[in-house]
C-alpha cells in the first residue's frame, strides 16, 4: 500500500481519535504496533498512526514446503506445476519435504514461488493498553465464529504460542469505539521442530500486497483445489529476519470467510498434511470451473505521481496499477492491472474475468486477470 492510501485512511479517522491517542501516548500507555512481514509505507504526516498488520506471519525457525514437480494423488490442482518471474531457489542443504517425483500426477498441490510472502501493509491508530480485553482459546474461535484445527488434523502438532499482539489471545476495545483491533496469531509445532503452522484471524484492516509484491509476483498465477475452493498457495525462502528462518521454505496463502480473513503459513508439511489443514478450515462449497467473472463500479483508481529534488536532479515517477471495484455483489475487489488503471475513471461500470478465488484476499493479481472490459 502506498503513501497516498495511508493519507486517505488517515482523513477518514475522526480528529477527536488522533486527540485520543496523542494523549495516552504521552501517557505512556499506547503501543506501537510492529508486526515481522509488514512493509513501512513513510507519510510523515503520520506521527499518531502505526503501520503494520499481517495476515499471517512466520516465527522464526519454520521448515519446509512443496517441492518442484512434488505432487500427491488426492488434492486437485487447477495447473499442475508451478508458475513463477522471480523463482526461490532453496539453498541445497534444505530437504524437501514432499517426496520428489518425475512430474505430477493430476491433482496435485501447485504452488507460485514469490521472493517474499504476499501479506501486505495499513495504517492503525496505536492500542491504548487499558482496552485488551483477554480471550481464551475457546472464546476466540467463538469470537470469530470459528474452528481452528484440532489434533486429529494437526500431524502431530500442538499449540505452542500466539495472541493478539503479545498479549495472549484476544481484542482491543473501547467503550467509545467498540472494538478497534482483533488481529490473533495462532503457532502450532510438533515436538522435534520439524513442522510448524502459523494461523492469523481478523475482521478489520485486511490489506492489499505492495506494488512490489505484485511486480515480483507470478506471471501465471496456479491453483490448487480444496473443497471447492481454488486457492493459491505461495512459496518463498526465509531470508532470516522478518520472512522466516534462512534455508527454510514456507508456504502462505490466504481467504476470507464469512467476513472473516484467513492467513495460513506452514512449512514441512507434506502434501496430504497441508490438505489435511486446508481441508479442516475450509466449509465445503460447489467449485467453478473455467474463468470467473465479477461486474461493478470503479470506486478508486490509482494515480499516482511524485516530484521531488534530492540536492542534485529532480526524479518524477507516476503510478496506474490498480482499480478498486464496488462490486454489484456488495463485495470490494482490488484489480491490479499495472501500468494501465488510468484507461479507467472513478464510476466507470468494468466486468473482470479471472480464474480461482482472489489471490490474496479482494485482490486479482495480474497472473489470474483475463480481461478487464468497460461495460
Amino acid at each position: 500500500m502506498d503513501s497516498f492510501k495511508l493519507y486517505e485512511a488517515v482523513g477518514e479517522i475522526d480528529d477527536s481519535l488522533l486527540l485520543e491517542a496523542e494523549s495516552a501516548w504521552e501517557r505512556g500507555n499506547v503501543k506501537r504496533v510492529r508486526f515481522p512481514a509488514a512493509r513501512w509505507a513513510a507519510l510523515a504526516a503520520c506521527l499518531l498512526l502505526i503501520t503494520a498488520a499481517v495476515l499471517c506471519w512466520p516465527r522464526q525457525g519454520g521448515v519446509q514446503l512443496p517441492a518442484d514437480g512434488a505432487g500427491g494423488d488426492s488434492y486437485g490442482g487447477n495447473q499442475p506445476g508451478v508458475g513463477t518471474v522471480q523463482p526461490v531457489n532453496p539453498p541445497a542443504v534444505v530437504k524437501l519435504a514432499f517426496n520428489e517425483v518425475a512430474a505430477p500426477p493430476v491433482g496435485g498441490i501447485s504452488v507460485n514461488d514469490v521472493t517474499s510472502p504476499p501479506v501486505g501493509v495499513s495504517a492503525m491508530v496505536s492500542l491504548a493498553t487499558e482496552d485488551f480485553v483477554p480471550m481464551t482459546y475457546a472464546e476466540v474461535q467463538d469470537y470469530f465464529g470459528v474452528t481452528l484445527p484440532t489434533e486429529e488434523d494437526l500431524s502431530g502438532m500442538t499449540l505452542t504460542g500466539g495472541g493478539c499482539f503479545g498479549d495472549g489471545f484476544g481484542v482491543y476495545r473501547a467503550r467509545e469505539r467498540g472494538t478497534y483491533y482483533d488481529i490473533n496469531a495462532f503457532s502450532f509445532s510438533d515436538a522435534a521442530g520439524e513442522k510448524s503452522l502459523d494461523i492469523s484471524l481478523q475482521t478489520m484492516f485486511i490489506m492489499n500486497p505492495s506494488t512490489l509484491d505484485i511486480a515480483a509476483g507470478p506471471e501465471k498465477i496456479v491453483t490448487t483445489r480444496i473443497k471447492g475452493w481454488d486457492l493459491a498457495l505461495f512459496r518463498y525462502a526465509g531470508n532470516g529476519g522478518y520472512y522466516g528462518e534462512e534455508g527454510r521454505i514456507y508456504c502462505h496463502t490466504q481467504f476470507l470467510q464469512d467476513g472473516v480473513a484467513w492467513g495460513v503459513t506452514a512449512s514441512g508439511l507434506t502434501e496430504e498434511e497441508l490438505a489435511r489443514v486446508l481441508e479442516a478450515i475450509l466449509p465445503e462449497k460447489t467449485a467453478v470451473d473455467g474463468p470467473r467473472t465479477a461486474s461493478g463500479t470503479v470506486s478508486w483508481v490509482d494515480d499516482r505521481h511524485e516530484d521531488y529534488f534530492d540536492g542534485q536532479e529532480h526524479h518524477y515517477t507516476e503510478g496506474h496499477d490498480f482499480i478498486e471495484m464496488e462490486l454489484d455483489s456488495g463485495e470490494r475487489f482490488t484489480v491490479w492491472i499495472p501500468g494501465e488503471a488510468n484507461q479507467y475513471t472513478k464510476g466507470d461500470r468494468v466486468t473482470v474475468t479471472y480464474t480461482g478465488e482472489p489471490a490474496t484476499i479482494r485482490n486479482l493479481w495480474p497472473g489470474q486477470i483475463e480481461s478487464v472490459v468497460k461495460e
